[in-house]
């Protein structure tokens, strides 16, 4: 026997997002929850499981991904400039280095050698 009634909340927060942009077509997910914003008590959670994105939520998704990789390069790139108004992804990177030596240094006054 199933009981009926009316959900008990007011507010649907999405709270988790999970893109995957390796795999095509992309997959998206998020979970929301959803909340009495008068008791504060969550009385659910639902997935994204048959939500089509909008296109809106899809521009904005691609422009989170570009940002996120703009702070990614500047942890992990050497040589990135970042030029709004230029290329697609808004990166420029410079030409590799020669290699690892060119970051240790080849003398005892660079690097302590072990």
């Amino acid at each position: 026997m199933s009981i009926r009634g009316t959900l008990n909340c007011d507010v649907l927060a999405v709270g988790l997002l999970s893109a995957d942009w390796f795999k095509q077509p992309e997959r998206i997910r998020a979970t929301a929850a959803l909340v009495n914003s008068k008791t504060s008590s969550t009385h659910g959670f639902v997935s994204s499981e048959g939500v089509k994105w909008s296109d809106e939520t899809l521009k904005l998704l691609r422009a989170l991904r570009e940002s996120m990789e703009k702070d990614f390069a500047r942890v992990h790139l050497v040589g990135v400039q970042d030029d709004a108004a230029g290329q697609q992804s808004g990166l420029q990177i410079g030409s590799p280095p020669a290699g690892l030596s060119e970051h240790l240094g080849s003398s005892e006054s660079d690097a302590r050698q072990v």
